[in-house]
């Protein structure tokens, strides 16, 4: 009797145990809320591991992944801060007093206006000649000295409300509200206008997947396969016009004013809606950090962070101590972690459209501490993911090259 009895209570604690690991694992398989502040959010960046997000009321920070939020304003003339930037040591937020700059972590921002007309500024984009900034009404400005003077690359732009800016194989994109798309092969020192399939001039945002380009009107997506020339529009389950998108592995996710968040794994053939846990389905930012996709709603409704799809809920009991030195990584990159038992470890470098740029040959690792060392020094600047694969189960880190 005293087995039997001791058997249930084990099959019971079991029970819950599986119970309570499935609730657990429910509730990180779809949206959670993680901020609330900000009112409107508009971009998130990461700095040596410190969260930057760009709002309505200014810039918030968080140094725990996102668990609290402080606001860090000072020097800001205007509070509504739309892109941020990350380059080296410098932050950017572009505001609708221009933009400033930030080398203490966001404890201090000044104006660096020097050749910018003051406007909104609605996008950055950083190439591995310099930066770019587009504007709402006076087009788009360069800056090749990490953002101390500016230089406006408007000929041929003959629309400069500029709502998107992106690069795609050295040629640089402009999506206008009205004009329909520009794109400019000298780093902007002439646009061609290029709308052919387009029924909508008015461009809410540009983006690119494995070098296929993405442009959203105000009502439908458009796909081109030729780097901008021609535009074919693609079959959607959402109606309203996309704001943002991000990039990893296979997946293309985009943000969408009105219909949350959607997926697609073959280039807009086929979409997924993934909006399980939203509060408001008005998306503003989309972003990728550690094994989460994070998005902001519009309205005060918040930041939310969800899993990635393909990646396990259950905390990974094989690896710890996983980190990426130095990040930014300039010629060569550190991979450290510590395997808590001998398996098979397989690691992928990809970059920011998804495309695979260097791979670890899987092979089974002893147990104990292990270091690989990756030369990035004939890579492009920009945002890249570092994705260790232990057993079919995935973790994910962001890492920044800044040759």
């Amino acid at each position: 009797m005293k087995k039997q009895l001791h058997f249930l209570k084990s099959s019971k604690k079991a029970l819950l145990f599986i119970i309570i690991s499935l609730i657990s694992y429910s509730g990180m398989a779809q949206w959670q809320l993680v901020m609330q502040q900000g009112g409107n959010i508009y971009s998130l960046v990461e700095q040596n591991n410190v969260r930057f997000a760009g709002t309505q009321f200014g810039v918030y920070k968080s140094t725990d992944a996102g668990v609290t939020w402080v606001l860090t304003n000072n020097g800001l003339t205007s509070t509504v801060v739309h892109p941020m930037l990350v380059n080296g040591t410098r932050l950017f937020a572009g505001t609708e007093d221009g933009v400033f700059i930030s080398d203490d972590g966001g404890a201090n921002w000044v104006a660096s206006n020097q050749g910018l007309t003051i406007s909104k500024i609605t996008n950055f984009v950083l190439t591995s000649t310099g930066i770019f900034a587009g504007t709402d009404d006076q087009g788009v400005f360069y800056s090749t000295d990490n953002g101390a003077t500016w230089l406006a690359k408007n000929t041929g732009l003959n629309n400069l409300d500029v709502k998107t800016l992106m690069i795609n194989n050295a040629r640089l994109f402009a999506g206008t509200d009205g004009g329909g798309v520009y794109y400019s092969d000298n780093l902007g020192a002439n646009w061609t206008q290029s709308n052919s399939g387009l029924s909508s001039w008015f461009i809410s945002h540009i983006t690119s997947k494995d070098n296929k380009l993405f442009v959203s009107t105000n009502y439908k997506l458009y796909i081109s396969n030729d780097n901008g020339l021609n535009w074919t529009a693609l079959n959607t389950p959402f109606s309203h016009e996309i704001l943002c998108s991000v990039n990893y592995n296979n997946y293309m996710f985009l943000g969408i004013d009105g219909d949350g968040v959607a997926y697609t794994t073959d280039y807009g053939q086929t979409w997924t809606l993934w909006n399980d846990g939203l509060q408001n389905k008005n998306m503003y930012c989309i972003e990728v950090l550690d094994n989460y996709v994070w998005s902001a709603c519009c309205c005060g409704y918040g930041l939310f962070k969800r899993l990635l799809p393909g990646v396990s809920g259950i905390e990974q009991q094989q690896v710890s101590a996983f980190s990426l030195y130095p990040n930014p990584a300039a010629k060569e990159l550190a991979v450290s972690f510590n395997l808590n038992d001998a398996t098979n470890v397989n690691i992928n470098m990809y970059n920011a459209l998804g495309a695979l740029v260097w791979n670890s040959d899987e092979n089974k690792m002893t147990m104990g501490e292990q270091l690989i060392r990756v030369n990035t020094s004939a890579f492009e600047n920009g945002v890249y993911y570092i994705v260790m694969d232990i057993n079919g189960q995935q973790i994910m880190k962001k890492l920044i090259v800044q040759n």
